[in-house]
């Protein structure tokens, strides 16, 4: 898990900040609440800045609403790779904590970021859910998971 490799919330806000040009996280937060409430256009617009045509199918079905689950398997689709440098002061570490789980440091980081973003994901759809009355809960399962 992302505490077990020291790995914040800060770390996964930085990124995500940088991945969508945004100052500071609090307008990505800003956009997700317009989302919430209805006004996808501006965070649609955003994110469709900065992803290929396949994620911009599956984003555009998603804001639209016309797939019951949302997919992300573009695996048929050439993909897209974004790469970032990363610092490390001592990679030793990095190296000791990567081999303990038999990956190399490369594979431990993206791994890594991985579990990050999809606990943001549930976080955010949580903290979506809990907004929510139970008639519009029960909808938005019914037209998303089930």
């Amino acid at each position: 898990t992302a505490s077990k490799y020291v790995v914040t919330t800060n770390t996964i806000e930085d990124l995500l900040r940088r991945r969508l040009g945004f100052d500071n996280i609090s307008q990505f937060d800003y956009l997700l609440d317009k989302w919430i409430q209805g006004n996808h256009s501006e965070l649609n617009t955003r994110i469709f800045k900065y992803v290929g045509t396949s994620e911009r199918i599956i984003i555009n079905n998603f804001f639209l609403g016309n797939n019951k689950s949302i997919s992300t398997d573009i695996s048929s689709k050439k993909e897209k790779f974004t790469q970032y440098v990363v610092n490390i002061h001592d990679d030793y570490i990095l190296k000791t904590v990567s081999s303990e789980d038999d990956l190399s440091p490369s594979d431990w980081i993206e791994r890594t970021i991985s579990e990050i973003l999809d606990e943001r994901k549930y976080k955010i759809i949580s903290e979506l859910l809990n907004n929510l009355s139970d008639m519009e809960r029960q909808k938005f399962l019914r037209e998303y998971y089930l």
